[in-house]
């Protein structure tokens, strides 16, 4: 989400700079904490079970 908020607010803000937009409502609101998740990676089982019979896995 925070990278998702820095590309708005700089196209935001070259927008203002091309007289597009007359004010960049993105610099409003405090930006989104950047907080990392550790990833579960799925077990073997778990990732047959999700490609299905079909799916060419042996």
């Amino acid at each position: 989400m925070l990278k998702t908020h820095r590309i708005l607010a700089r196209a935001l803000k070259v927008a203002m700079q091309r007289d597009i937009v007359t004010r960049n409502v993105a610099t409003l609101v405090e930006p989104p904490s950047s907080t990392e998740e550790e990833i579960e990676p799925v077990s073997q089982a778990e990732a047959r079970g999700l490609l299905g019979p079909g799916s060419g896995a042996p």
